[in-house]
């Protein structure tokens, strides 16, 4: 059980990892996954933006993880695994790599490939 920390202390963290943007900055907590087109349409190939943040929603600038996809649609064509590198500054773009192919509602799902519990999904 995470314990609770003070509201002041919490802040402090936030302000830690805000000064840190020349450096690591904070460690991803969490990924983002933004289409350039919403909603998408079948059998068009898309952009998709995948952003990792920190623990209070900034974005973690010296992630270096590497991402893996997925989809509710099993016959969408995803990007290959991907490694973010220094130069990414957190945030990578995946310019017509994606197209789902079955028609509706469809989630596309990126999780961190050694921290299964740094993942984001976009419906």
């Amino acid at each position: 059980m995470e314990r609770i920390r003070p509201a002041r202390q919490r802040y402090d963290d936030r302000q830690r990892c805000a000064r840190q943007r020349a450096g690591a900055g904070c460690s991803a907590k969490t990924l983002t996954v933004s289409a350039a087109t919403n909603p998408t349409v079948a059998g068009a190939a898309h952009s998709v933006t995948v952003t990792a943040l920190d623990a209070y929603g900034n974005v973690a600038s010296g992630y270096t993880g590497r991402v893996h996809f997925t989809s509710s649609d099993t016959h969408a064509v995803l990007p290959v695994d991907y490694t973010f590198t220094a130069g990414d500054g957190g945030s990578h773009k995946f310019t017509g790599a994606l197209t789902l192919k079955t028609a509706g509602a469809k989630s596309v799902t990126v999780t961190d490939r050694s921290h299964s519990s740094i993942t984001g999904s976009r419906l």
